[in-house]
């Protein structure tokens, strides 16, 4: 369910990290209880989508860095 939302609404969540070529967004799957981090480029439409975090709603989470997950 999470790959499926996110390939067809990318950009339903808020913006957490961007640089001039990589967006990071961050979004809540409440039913599920994940939070998922996930990044596209920047451009439009926005093509494909990378999934880089999964985590438990209560689970510790890492900063949200777009330079250090190589996305170039």
């Amino acid at each position: 369910e999470v790959i499926q939302r996110l390939a067809a609404f990318p950009a339903s969540g808020p913006v957490v990290r961007e640089n001039e070529r990589i967006v990071v967004r961050e979004l809540i799957f409440r039913r599920l209880r994940y939070v998922a981090h996930y990044a596209h480029r920047r451009r439009e439409p926005i093509g494909d989508v990378w999934l880089l975090a999964l985590y438990g709603v209560g689970q510790d989470r890492l900063e949200a860095d777009p330079e250090s997950w190589g996305l170039d």
